[in-house]
């Protein structure tokens, strides 16, 4: 191997692109795929040399973007480049849609693989509505579903990284005018995700509304709605100005009144039906609440975390359609130089499905220090080491019906750990292939 002896190695943290320099060079560059690059310097104990001088500079990287587009109409298709066929790597395509004044945008994904990863993300979709509201990512392989813009104005943006590709998506796209635009009404929302406000938002909301925002989806799904922002008259007991969160078909619910502008604000519903009540007094406006929603598959969502029994850290295994999944002790601090191995086995003919709701565990690059880890064991699939904190569920599905859970922890700090379930799901048997004449 040439530069045994002395050398200067350049290593991309990311993709692994490693370069070992050695010998004499004048004007020598070197380019990064990514925003992260260890350089380390070796000497033997033999002959010194002059060393280097180096240095360098930030760029932003421009990915490949020729496929972007712009849609006025009322009505459009668009899909990933190259689709059905597999799309090209280190694209970024932007599809940004306007409709008129008092209308929202109705995207519907009619077929959906993207290469899957924890939070989405290597390669994505990323919707938004422009002005208000978080953005939200999808990946992976989904059944058809539909996102609901907040306003007139939405971007989509398809994001490939270097290296796996996937068939992509097919999308379609209706514009839907809003009943009484101008009044606080009624609001019905029935897709898989999508987003709400306040009237007027980011402007100051009107005294005396009573706005209702209903959400309804699939009987075995249930809804996490996300406040990225809520700015109500303030009161330690919300009886003036307040946002309510009724499960249907309960009549009274959670309310909500304090101060949230970071996007820290989850609340999960137990059913699939969900009304969102805005009420405002005679007295102080503010800028009201700008939310996002998604569904998830209906399973245990406690509303408290109950306390669990301290138990030492051992090889384990569980099995059934549910349980319930913790790191050891919790919500106590889990302990240090634990390795736990849990084995989760349901039923023949289905998959595992596992949803944390909590997560708390030491965080490091690339999850060096503590983690949790899912393995499915036939298939040996792994999700990535898990660690740091999740600010909304978690899933992962197996490919089988047996997974591995492992815990690892150093004997450094300890934090809270982890908390979610696991539910087992019917397989779907393929159809065979019928070849068309």
């Amino acid at each position: 191997m040439p530069c045994e002896k002395d050398y200067l190695l350049i290593e991309d943290i990311a993709s692994g692109k490693t370069n070992r320099i050695c010998g004499e060079h004048a004007h020598l560059s070197w380019e990064s795929d990514s925003n992260e690059v260890n350089i380390t310097f070796i000497t033997d104990n033999t002959q010194v040399f002059g060393g280097f001088n180096a240095s360098y500079k930030m760029e932003t990287r421009h990915p490949i973007s020729i496929c972007d587009q712009d849609f006025h109409k009322r009505s459009g298709t668009f899909t990933s480049p190259r689709y059905p066929a597999k799309y090209p790597n280190d694209h970024d395509c932007v599809f940004t849609i306007i409709a008129p004044t008092d209308h929202v945008i109705v995207v519907t994904f009619d077929h959906f693989n993207v290469e899957d990863s924890t939070a989405c993300t290597d390669d994505y979709v990323e919707v938004s509505s422009v002005g208000i509201g978080r953005k939200q990512r999808f990946c992976g392989e989904k059944h058809g579903f539909e996102w609901i813009s907040a306003n007139n104005h939405a971007v989509l943006t398809f994001h490939s990284d270097h290296v796996v590709t996937k068939p992509g998506f097919s999308a379609s796209y209706r514009v839907q005018e809003i009943e009484n635009p101008s009044e606080c009404g009624d609001t019905r929302l029935t897709g898989t995700s999508g987003s709400f406000t306040s009237p007027g938002f980011p402007e100051v909301y009107r005294n005396n509304i009573d706005c209702k925002y209903t959400i309804i989806t699939d009987p075995d799904r249930i809804i996490i709605i996300i406040f990225d922002t809520l700015q109500l008259e303030a009161d330690t007991e919300c009886l003036h100005d307040y946002v309510e969160l009724i499960n249907y078909p309960e009549t009274s619910g959670v309310r909500r009144c304090n101060e949230i502008i970071s996007g820290n604000e989850i609340w999960t519903s137990t059913s699939n039906h969900v009304i969102v009540n805005l009420h405002t007094d005679t007295s102080l406006v503010n800028t009201g609440f700008s939310a996002t929603y998604t569904t998830t598959v209906q399973v245990f969502t406690p509303t408290k975390i109950a306390q669990v029994t301290l138990e030492p850290c051992h090889d384990k295994q569980v099995g059934g359609m549910f349980d319930i999944i913790t790191s050891p002790g919790f919500p106590e601090s889990y302990p240090s130089l634990t390795q736990c191995q849990t084995l989760i086995r349901v039923p023949k003919k289905h998959k595992v499905v596992i949803t944390l709701f909590f997560m708390d565990i030491e965080e490091y690059k690339n999850c060096e220090w503590d983690y949790v880890q899912f393995t499915d064991i036939e298939t040996e699939r792994s999700s990535e080491r898990l660690c740091g904190f999740i600010d909304e569920p978690l899933v992962w599905e197996s490919d089988s019906n047996e997974v591995r859970l492992f815990f690892h922890t150093d004997d450094m700090l300890q934090r809270t750990g982890f908390y979610g379930t696991f539910h087992a799901v019917a397989i779907e048997e393929l159809q065979p292939f019928i070849k068309p004449y």
